[in-house]
């Protein structure tokens, strides 16, 4: 397998990885699969009865995935993700969420080994699965294979290994569904076909509404009226969500 040496030390590495917070490393790992234009996302904790223990996370998602093409510049750098170098996804469905290229490294705070597998087209638009290891021992370092695959939909599958069996106690608790539900509440409601699920539990928006008030605002030009604009004012349960969202309803415009 080639490697990928990131520009930086194991020990930068290790601060910029947040390693301490589960929590946060399942909302980037749900970001990339949303900036990947996927549909579907869905978290899926995975334990060991006799140990007691969570033995691995496994985030899976429908989007484009990570082509031959794009292994050296989201795996090679820090700070150089493609997604610095636009504001839109792929086919401009969507507005980018990260740009540092850093949340990949965030997948060392669910385990002691990672692998991304992922299913996608290069520029010759050739079907390739994409294998990308890491560990923790040596986060600077990835290795990465391919295959030519045939009659597939691309996608990812990010699998992070507990093999330490560190507590990841945080991802069980009765407060992270709240928490990724609030998190991700305005990115569902203005995308409907967008569905996220943690642990087999749908992230269902409308569940962190106080308050859901449609205003019709008269739009004029000097003495002349154009026309109404729809102005939708919603209180959210928690979180800080501080945004103005514009357009049809579904461009995810922001």
């Amino acid at each position: 397998m080639a490697e990928l040496v990131l520009q930086a030390g194991d020990g930068h590495v290790a601060q910029l990885a947040h390693e301490s917070d589960a929590i946060r490393a399942i909302v980037e790992m749900i970001w990339n699969a949303i900036d990947a234009e996927a549909w579907k996302v869905s978290v899926r904790i995975e334990r060991d009865d006799l140990l007691g223990a969570i033995v691995a996370v496994h985030v899976e998602d429908d989007g484009h995935g990570i082509s031959r093409d794009e292994v050296k510049a989201s795996f090679g750098r820090i700070g150089d993700s493609w997604k610095a170098r636009g504001t839109r996804s792929k086919n401009n469905l969507r507005g980018l969420h990260g740009s540092l290229g850093l949340g990949r490294l965030r997948a060392f705070a669910l385990g002691t080994r990672v692998r991304w597998q992922s299913r996608s087209k290069d520029s010759a638009q050739k079907m390739y699965e994409i294998t990308i290891d890491g560990q923790r021992n040596q986060r600077n370092v990835f290795r990465w294979d391919s295959i030519p695959l045939s009659d597939v939909s691309p996608g990812t599958i990010l699998s992070a290994f507990n093999d330490e069996q560190r507590s990841l106690g945080a991802l069980e608790a009765d407060s992270s569904l709240p928490t990724l539900r609030s998190h991700f509440a305005p990115t569902l409601l203005n995308n409907p076909e967008l569905n996220i699920s943690y642990n087999g539990a749908s992230l269902d928006p409308t569940q962190e509404i106080v308050s859901d008030t449609m205003l019709s605002v008269p739009v004029r030009t000097d003495s002349t009226q154009h026309g109404d604009l729809k102005l939708r004012i919603i209180e959210w349960r928690q979180g800080k969500h501080r945004a103005i969202y514009y357009g049809p309803q579904t461009s995810g415009s922001g």
